[in-house]
């Protein structure tokens, strides 16, 4: 679980990025009652959520429709940056669906690799990749031993499962996850003054 302090560090490593580029309004409150939330509103017409929790239910849904809905005015773009831990979000999904690789199975079109780069969605990141142009999501990378601090955004794809082989009789029907989806592309933005583009955070010094 994502604790307070690390929760703290991703508030203010992006605010300190964002900062100087935009006009930044931080604010946390309870969108929910006994839910903590962080977002930024940015220039007034984006709003950045720190999805550094789980949002149960539909609370993830709700929080999407009140920003888009907020001013009917005036077209508010909501980008959920997401906490990229590796236990709440951006879980892999190799452990647990290696053997449909290794064993032929539904994953058996897969290589080694991209089992890898398999990722197991919790529902926030599904709704988001659901919606999300070009299918990035964007996360806050913290400093560890082999990784540093910074914005990663990755390109997904879904998984497909292959049930060829079984007997046409016994086959599910071919189709592609919603659940698991393989990273293809990412973009790094390590150490980075950001400012808010046409769909993400984005290096300020490109236009």
């Amino acid at each position: 679980m994502i604790n307070r302090v690390q929760r703290d560090r991703m508030r203010d490593y992006v605010m300190a990025k964002l900062e100087g580029s935009s006009h930044v309004r931080p604010v946390r409150t309870q969108v929910f009652p006994g839910v903590d939330s962080t977002y930024f509103v940015v220039d007034e017409r984006a709003v950045v959520l720190l999805v550094d929790q789980e949002y149960p239910g539909e609370r993830f849904t709700d929080f999407r429709r009140a920003v888009e809905t907020s001013r009917p005015e005036t077209f508010v773009q909501f980008l959920p940056l997401f906490y990229k831990d590796g236990k709440t979000f951006f879980r892999s999904a190799a452990k647990d669906n290696f053997y449909k690789q290794q064993r032929c199975l539904s994953l058996k079109e897969y290589s080694a690799e991209d089992m890898r780069r398999m990722i197991a969605f919790r529902p926030e990141e599904k709704e988001t990749i659901a919606r999300a142009p070009g299918r990035w999501l964007q996360y806050y990378q913290p400093e560890s031993e082999r990784l540093h601090e910074g914005i990663v955004s990755f390109k997904f794809a879904p998984v497909h499962f292959d049930y060829s082989h079984m007997l046409p009789e016994d086959r599910p029907g071919e189709k592609d996850s919603t659940r698991l989806h393989i990273w293809n592309d990412k973009r790094e933005y390590i150490g980075n003054d950001l400012r808010f583009g046409k769909n993400s955070l984005i290096p300020r010094e490109t236009q």
